[in-house]
């Protein structure tokens, strides 16, 4: 049997659902009111290639654009980096425990919990947010260095980079260059 990266859509809608239904106590939280919106927003945010498609998720017409980018801030930092990575980490656990105790081969589900709660960058570039580096900055920077799947990697990379030619504000490049000296 060939193995399946990702869910699709329908996988992922069924398995928020189940989530959703079981494991929590279903009151709205962080914009969400039901599995399905949870996956709904998750798989929009998934798959946006920017901040900017991120908040057009969550503005609705005749609302402030500030409200729409604290709406998508708040889904993000609670249900993209820490709810759905956890509930969907103990589905995961109990899929296995169960598989395993029938002498079936599990599922094995980290590499996607892993992508939501990296909302789908590179851990890379969240790493360098660790760093001082925000993650649109460091988006930037993963693709000019080749996007190297480890910190190490990048962090040797980042520091020989020259920048002055790359399409950065000042302030961009003193946070660059600050972490360059450190390094």
């Amino acid at each position: 049997m060939e193995a399946i990266p990702y869910p699709d859509w329908e996988q992922f809608k069924w398995t928020c659902e189940l989530v959703w239904e079981h494991f929590t106590d279903r009151r709205r939280r962080s914009g969400v009111s039901s599995g399905a919106q949870l996956a709904f927003l998750l798989w929009k945010v998934l798959g946006a290639k920017s901040f900017k498609e991120v908040v057009g998720v969550f503005h609705k017409d005749g609302s402030h654009i500030e409200d729409a980018i604290d709406s998508a801030l708040d889904f993000q930092r609670q249900w993209s980096e820490f709810k759905a990575p956890n509930l969907l980490s103990a589905l995961n656990r109990i899929q296995q425990h169960i598989f395993q105790r029938f002498n079936l081969v599990p599922g094995n589900y980290d590499a996607y919990i892993a992508h939501i709660e990296n909302l789908g960058r590179s851990p890379v570039v969240n790493a360098l947010d660790e760093y001082g580096i925000p993650v649109q900055v460091g988006e930037v920077l993963w693709r000019a260095i080749g996007g190297p799947t480890s910190l190490d990697v990048a962090l040797e990379e980042l520091r020989h980079l020259n920048t002055s030619s790359m399409a950065l504000s000042s302030f961009e490049r003193e946070l660059i260059s600050a972490l360059q000296t450190t390094l």
